[in-house]
């Protein structure tokens, strides 16, 4: 394999950073809908407003199933509720547009959270 040239030293790329525990304002900065072996979620990434060597803050929400207990389905529906109120994210009585999440801003809590040995932050709802 020869040589391959990409025009800029690596030295110089800086991996962004976590930032430590506090509020934050958060900025949507995009969300994709996704089923993967049955299991439904709205995937989330985010922005730290003001901060761009701040790394982006991934949050899952995880829906409702058809095999989801009834407690286990409330929770589920309480915690996007929750999510969708906070980023004023507008909702009809049986669904949501994914398309609506992009740039909406809320200001939240975020913690520190170690996963897969990386730490990384992550919304406290």
């Amino acid at each position: 394999m020869s040589f391959v040239e990409l025009g800029t030293n690596l030295d110089d790329v800086k991996d962004k950073e976590v930032v430590p525990e506090g509020e934050y304002g958060l900025v949507i900065e995009d969300a994709k809908y996704t089923v993967k072996e049955g299991k439904h979620n709205v995937n989330v990434r985010l922005s730290v407003e003001g901060m761009p060597m701040a790394r982006s803050v991934f949050h899952n929400i995880s829906l409702p199933n058809a095999e989801d207990e009834a407690g286990k389905r409330e929770t589920k529906l309480l915690f996007l509720k929750r999510f969708l109120e906070k980023f004023k994210i507008p909702f009809s009585g049986n669904g949501f547009n994914e398309e609506d999440f992009p740039g909406k801003f809320a200001k939240c809590k975020l913690i520190l959270d170690e996963y897969n040995g990386q730490i990384n932050n992550k919304i406290k709802m």
